[in-house]
């Protein structure tokens, strides 16, 4: 027995009668209380079946660095239930895709969501994505899926084949100092000079400054 088949559950009760034709053969009539003729291909099961699919897909960018193959991972849940994790192919990751049969007749709703990585300097897209798709039978055989795309819960897509897009960017931080000593011709500094120096970028736009003795501290 297979779960995505309807089976045919008609009875049919079959009356035999048995009794002697006009030159002493034995003969048989057979009959139906369902009124079928049960010896010309009268009796008919018949079995339903429908089925159909849903892609779940997505895409990947990644501004201030290199996008990679396999350097991102995205996660399917159904509810709180982690159905499938996937890796990104270049610009974009696929799940696979998820069968329904007419079992299946309703509402099921998915999330996908990227999984936070360890590079330091990146900023991981948060995005949580739910996907709501709607099965319904349309009774020759196939079913009528539909599938709604919402971020935030703002319904941002009602397309089939939908990719959900994730973004994350990256941007490399460091820090320095700077130290200097001032020093003057023909006389000691004396703790009472004081002396004002500027920081400026490479454009002369001012970024710092201080005023200090001898020793210079950035």
């Amino acid at each position: 027995e297979q779960s995505h088949i309807t089976y045919d559950t008609t009875v049919y009760h079959i009356a035999v009668e048995h009794g002697y034709n006009d030159d002493g053969t034995l003969k048989a009539t057979v009959s139906t209380t369902e009124g079928v003729d049960a010896t010309h291909n009268g009796l008919v099961f018949t079995n339903y079946t429908a089925e159909g699919a849903v892609p779940f897909v997505g895409t990947k960018t990644v501004y201030g660095a290199n996008l990679k193959s396999g350097d991102y991972s995205f996660e399917l849940y159904k509810g709180d239930t982690l159905l499938e994790t996937v890796e990104n192919k270049g610009a974009s990751f696929v799940f696979t895709p998820i069968s329904y049969t007419q079992k299946e007749v309703g509402s099921h709703t998915y999330f996908i969501k990227e999984k936070t990585g360890s590079v330091k300097g990146m900023e991981y897209d948060s995005t949580v994505y739910k996907i709501v798709v709607t099965v319904a039978d349309n009774g020759d055989g196939t079913l009528d899926v539909t599938k709604k795309t919402y971020k935030n819960d703002v319904e941002v897509s009602s397309e089939l084949t939908y990719a959900v897009p994730f973004v994350n960017k990256y941007e490399a931080k460091g820090e320095t100092s700077l130290e200097g000593r001032k020093i003057l011709e023909n006389r000691a500094i004396k703790d009472s000079d004081h002396f004002t120096f500027k920081l400026k970028d490479s454009e002369g736009n001012p970024i710092d400054s201080v005023e200090c003795g001898i020793d210079v501290y950035i």
